[in-house]
């Protein structure tokens, strides 16, 4: 599988690219990439046909760490905080069409307002007093 990489917007600036300053001179969408952690990786994987959750170990070329199982992540993650969150997403994520991979980063299990899942903390909503 190929892991493609997602730039931030506001890092294109400092390899010289001003054509994020041109487009907000325009209409258009712009979407957000937030950084948690770790990486989620899941879908249909494209030779087993089954589906899987992964981190960004799916990419690896020699230790390639796909989990079809809560048996696989225990295997390939052991019982850590990794494994923990990898184990919900098997349980929890929606599956997903032939040939359908997605990536995103993690960012909580929810209930709390603040998560702070990498250096950035990241509010949804808090009211402010």
């Amino acid at each position: 599988m190929l892991n493609t990489h997602l730039e931030h917007l506001e890092d294109t600036i400092l390899d010289g690219d001003l054509s994020l300053l041109r487009s907000l001179l325009y209409e258009g969408n712009v979407s957000v990439k937030i950084d948690g952690s770790p990486a989620i990786v899941w879908g249909t994987h494209p030779q087993t046909h089954r589906f899987f959750v992964g981190t960004k170990s799916v990419f690896n070329k020699k230790l390639i760490k796909v989990n079809y199982t809560h048996d696989d992540i225990e295997e390939n993650h052991g019982t850590g905080q990794v494994a923990s969150i990898l184990s919900a997403c098997l349980a929890h994520l929606p599956y997903c069409d032939e040939g359908e991979i997605y990536q995103g980063d993690f960012i909580g299990f929810g209930g709390e307002w603040e998560y702070t899942p990498n250096t950035i903390t990241y509010n949804f909503g808090e009211e402010v007093q």
